[in-house]
């Protein structure tokens, strides 16, 4: 007992010499505290300004203004007090001690100084009456799509962006204030001063179609490199354009040198993707017990004595459905046809870097990139290479000059042959793989061919050399067979190589202040090669198998394909711009512009029949009978 009381006191002033150092510390602050009350005005009228937000620094603490404009707020000494009124530029006063303190805060917008890219120059938001909507790098680097165009979904007020799915060289499709109802409703690209010629179906309507390919060339533009993204929506903002922007123009601004020691920057990341859920469907047993309680409730009938037929017995489902048959299928096993088509992890990787810098005469920048990403589904992906340089220079007091270009590589893949509802319609007891196939993969069709008795080979349609013999070709699962669409991947192949090519110069002469004569010079080549592979074999995984002989001559392994197109698009403008700016809020600001376009679309197509299934020996012989070629030319001066 006696121990424990000369402890006591000492475990007491354990607990209480940090209360009462905490208690000190709180009347010291409370000490420091000061009360701050103050009126907000507009620096112009004079008039007081309700609902300005004044807050604490660094904090979520704060009042707001009274309809008198007053305020009342009661911080420590030191602090930093944030007004804050809409989107105006924000002020900040430090206070040290109670009192009062009156503030006046501009009604002019932040955002109103910024400057957006129009379709004449660049301009600030309070200079522009036409409907302008931009995009800039923050948003875009959100985005991990190779198609900047999706840096415009859900950012733009007025603009409709839908991606093109989940293949990875689809294109978005873009809409700007609605859909066009003269049939074509894609809005005019411009690239650093470039305007974008697809070809196809001239230059105010673009080629996109199968012909020009399906591969999106947006694609080939590097997002990290993309400074802003400006929508043009109405006619005054558009009007340079002419009636190539009758559906709207986007604007892509890439990124240019700053004055200052070279910057380096490097972005990297990379991600997989996922199909999170799959639909359950229905194992054999489960399927052949809903086929027969549908056909026991709506059977066949004997049109001799108006019977119902067993099922059995039934013609139209074929012994594959009858339990009395030695062909019965509804013990079969169950096959997944969904899981093998899904690509489990599918990358989405991109790299790059970046140096800029310059002095007061000169900036420059420089980028190169590598980017690929898969689609979810096996069989497709994309590839991009790329690498862009521009440089500025004031080689005199008046003149001024500068380049831009831009050149990338694509490798695409689009092979996949299905969809996930196109396999959810598999029937479950049909097979994907058989070890004892060539192939590997189970076989849809089978059949047996005689030599075609009315075969030619002087006709100029000599017909096949062989035909399917009497009842054959068969499917081997019955009328509800299904493509093998696994086979399809290994035997067919569709392969896109794109080269691209996007530059710009210009001089800009200033022979005094506000008076700019600017001429400049942009041009691109873009390159498409389609190459196609189909096996000979194909037919046998087909649940609608045609003759393999019907366009050969007995020895081909398969058909091989090659499509090119060629675009070639110069762009040459000459703009007199005068601007003055006088008793501070009155601005003159005259531009005139001529313009000229050059743009040319050529295309070649040839296939035939090779006797080589290695690609490294696949060649297109001259069979006159076999081989077919096709070419055109669309040339336009706007």
């Amino acid at each position: 007992m006696n121990q424990l009381c000369k402890k006591f006191p000492l475990f007491l002033k354990l607990i209480l010499l940090p209360l009462v150092a905490v208690l000190c510390t709180n009347y010291s602050a409370a000490q420091n505290t000061v009360t701050v009350t103050g009126m907000v005005t507009d620096p112009e009228t004079g008039d007081p300004l309700s609902n300005v937000s004044v807050k604490v620094k660094g904090t979520t603490k704060g009042v707001v203004t009274n309809e008198t404009g007053n305020y009342t707020i009661s911080v420590p000494a030191g602090t930093t007090l944030v007004f804050t009124y809409l989107t105006n530029t924000p002020g900040q006063v430090k206070v040290t001690k109670s009192g009062t303190v009156n503030v006046s805060i501009s009604l002019k917008p932040k955002s109103l100084d910024e400057v957006v890219v129009i379709g004449y120059g660049s301009r600030k938001k309070k200079d522009v009456t036409g409907a302008v909507t931009t995009v800039t790098t923050k948003d875009i680097e959100k985005s991990t799509s190779l198609s900047p165009e999706l840096a415009l979904q859900g950012t733009a007020a007025g603009v409709l962006v839908q991606s093109g799915g989940g293949e990875p060289n689809a294109r978005p499709t873009i809409r700007i204030r609605g859909v066009n109802t003269f049939g074509y409703a894609e809005p005019l690209y411009v690239v650093d001063g470039v305007p974008i010629y697809e070809g196809g179906a001239g230059i105010t309507s673009g080629g996109i179609g199968d012909i020009r390919s399906p591969i999106n060339i947006f694609t080939l533009i590097n997002p990290d490199d993309i400074e802003s993204i400006s929508v043009l929506k109405d006619a005054s903002s558009a009007a340079i354009y002419g009636v190539r922007a009758s559906n709207g123009v986007i604007l892509i601004t890439t990124k240019r040198g700053k004055p200052g020691k070279p910057k380096v920057e490097v972005s990297s990341y990379y991600g997989i993707q996922n199909i999170p859920k799959k639909i359950p469907v229905l194992n054999t047993q489960q399927y052949f017990a809903l086929v027969t309680e549908a056909y026991n409730r709506n059977p066949d009938k004997d049109p001799n004595t108006g019977n119902n037929v067993p099922i059995g017995a039934n013609a139209n489902l074929g012994p594959l459905y009858s339990p009395d048959s030695a062909q019965y299928a509804g013990n079969n096993p169950t096959y997944d046809w969904t899981t093998p088509l899904l690509n489990k992890d599918a990358a989405i990787q991109d790299h790059s870097v970046r140096v800029s810098g310059g002095n007061d005469n000169t900036t420059y920048f420089f980028s190169a990139g590598y980017a690929k990403t898969e689609s979810p589904l096996k069989a497709n992906n994309l590839e991009r290479y790329s690498i862009s340089i521009n440089l500025d220079s004031k080689i005199s007091k008046f003149i001024q000059v500068g380049m831009t270009m831009r050149l990338n590589r694509e490798n695409a893949l689009t092979n996949t042959q299905a969809d996930q509802n196109t396999m959810l319609a598999s029937i479950p007891f049909q097979p994907i793989y058989d070890k004892n196939d060539p192939t590997g993969f189970a076989q849809v069709a089978s059949g047996s061919f005689i030599p075609n008795p009315d075969y030619n080979p002087n006709n100029l349609t000599p017909g096949p050399l062989y035909n399917f013999s009497a009842g054959s070709p068969t499917l081997i699962y019955g009328k509800q067979s299904r493509f093998n669409v696994y086979a399809f991947q290994r035997l067919n192949s569709t392969t896109y190589e794109v080269y691209n090519a996007l530059g710009n110069a210009y001089v800009q002469i200033e022979p005094f202040s506000g008076l700019r004569l600017k001429g400049s010079v942009g041009g691109q080549y873009y390159f498409n090669l389609r190459k196609q592979w189909g096996d000979f074999d194909a037919w046998r995984f087909s649940q609608t198998p045609g003759n393999p002989y019907a366009n050969q001559d007995g020895n081909a392994k398969g058909s091989y394909g090659e499509r090119q197109g060629r675009t070639t698009n110069l762009n040459k403008e000459l703009t007199l711009n005068y601007t003055h700016t006088f008793n501070t809020d009155h601005n003159i600001d005259i531009l005139l512009s001529a313009s000229h376009e050059f743009a040319r679309w050529v295309w070649t197509d040839l296939s035939g029949n090779v006797n080589s299934t290695d690609p490294q020996f696949r060649y297109i012989p001259n069979q006159l009978l076999y081989t077919q070629a096709s070419a055109s030319i669309l040339q336009e001066d706007a």
